[in-house]
């Protein structure tokens, strides 16, 4: 017999546990919460990414859709301005502050954007297409400006060179970010309780192949040999892009405080960010090759600037993600 209690009468869970005694079940644990098996066989591959909570991931990507085409608006704007008042070239340093404050926040904001549904946990297809979706209105918006500043015209190539070097910058910060969370131990994810994901199987490995032969296909749709300058300018910014959005990412979107390490590698990524392109229009530009190695010194101060900007951006599109409840976490994969 059981003595009696005095303080309190039983509760459920004690019930519950005597039992398991009587049963011979002491081994067999009972709680309030009911336990959910892990699906060992994943099925169809595309029904275990079922979205949950569809809007907080659905109003991100809107959003850094958004910003992109925000900061997209000002580059044209400025330069139709620039054109009507004939404004003569100034010297190199005021020129790669002006370069820098029209290029850095779009081009990062869309490798922002890229980075972002790449790094999630999804399909690898279906990442793919919600990325083109996310940056396309940014483009669009970015060439409606031109065209109507009166800055490029219909049947001038400008469309096919634009649309070429946008889906190398895509394609370069896709493969970055997608690569490290597929084989990395962090990930994004916009639902504020979930800590385990699907692995990495011979599925997401078949699909990473087929994204790479459609990228393939379409550069070799494309004569891209005229635009292998630009091609060089934007995947070079989102080579050094991808590791500054990812590693921000790590430091920032975490809940149990920042890291340090992350925090150091996302500024000498954004300090590279600026240097390349300073030291590109440098080398171009200015002078040849002699600018870009004669001054340094003066390269990497313009490039603190860049670096203040890439982190503005940054912070910007990270408060977007966090308002709609995006976090960064360590994954744990399912049985």
């Amino acid at each position: 017999m059981r003595p009696k209690q005095t303080e309190k009468a039983l509760t459920d869970t004690d019930v519950r546990r005597d039992q398991t005694k009587v049963c011979g079940l002491q081994d067999i644990e009972f709680t309030d919460k009911p336990q959910v098996e892990s699906q060992k066989s994943l099925g169809s591959y595309f029904s275990s990414f079922v979205v949950e909570e569809p809007r907080n991931l659905l109003v991100a990507l809107s959003g850094l859709s958004i910003l992109t085409a925000v900061f997209a608006t000002v580059l044209p704007i400025t330069i139709h301005f620039l054109n009507e008042y004939n404004v003569v070239q100034p010297p190199f340093a005021f020129m790669m502050v002006i370069v820098q404050t029209l290029l850095l926040p779009p081009l990062v904001c869309f490798s922002f954007a890229t980075a972002t549904i790449m790094f999630w946990y999804g399909s690898v297809t279906i990442r793919f297409v919600l990325a083109i979706l996310t940056v396309l209105p940014g483009c669009f918006v970015f060439y409606q400006c031109a065209y109507l500043a009166d800055i490029v015209h219909s049947g001038d190539g400008f469309l096919t060179g634009f649309g070429t070097c946008m889906f190398a910058s895509l394609l370069v910060t896709a493969a970055i970010a997608v690569t490290v969370q597929l084989w990395g131990r962090w990930t994004l994810t916009h639902q504020p309780e979930q800590w385990v994901f699907p692995p990495t199987g011979i599925v997401s490995i078949v699909e990473l192949t087929s994204v790479a032969a459609v990228g393939s296909a379409v550069f070799n749709a494309v004569d891209a040999r005229p635009y292998y300058v630009g091609i060089m300018l934007f995947g070079g910014i989102a080579l050094f892009a991808a590791p500054t959005v990812m590693a921000s990412m790590i430091s920032c979107l975490r809940s149990d405080g920042r890291v340090r390490v992350a925090a150091f590698v996302a500024f000498c990524s954004a300090f590279a960010v600026a240097f390349f392109l300073n030291g590109f229009f440098a080398a171009v530009e200015f002078g040849g090759v002699a600018t870009f190695i004669d001054q340094p010194v003066l390269l990497a101060s313009i490039s603190l600037y860049g670096v203040a900007l890439i982190w503005g951006v940054t912070w910007i599109c990270q408060r977007c993600l966090q308002f709609c409840g995006w976090r960064c976490v360590k994954r744990l994969l399912k049985n």
